[in-house]
């Protein structure tokens, strides 16, 4: 890679870039391209396209409501203040 693209790369990404590090950049972006070529010169041909990588979709549990009258009172005298069945807490917003 030439200088000034890297120079344009570092303009772009809005990084000030010395000599030093642009020359460890070139060496990094390249081995980044050769990885890419070396990807794809890999054979799919045998492989069938993917739309997402779980193919069975997404897997949702049923949507049931469990109401344990004992789970609630415990969490309820957790709380600092309550009023009634509800935990009351401070002014969020004045």
């Amino acid at each position: 890679m030439a200088q000034d693209d890297i120079r344009m790369i570092g303009q772009l990404a809005m990084i000030e870039l010395h000599e030093s590090e642009q020359d460890e950049l070139a060496q990094g972006i390249k081995q980044m391209l050769q990885y890419m070529q070396h990807m794809s010169d890999v054979d799919l041909s045998d492989v069938e396209p993917t739309t997402h990588a779980l193919a069975d979709g997404l897997v949702l549990r049923s949507d049931t409501v469990h109401y344990d009258e004992d789970v609630r009172e415990a969490l309820l005298k957790e709380a600092p203040e309550r009023n009634g069945s509800f935990i009351t807490i401070g002014k969020v917003l004045t």
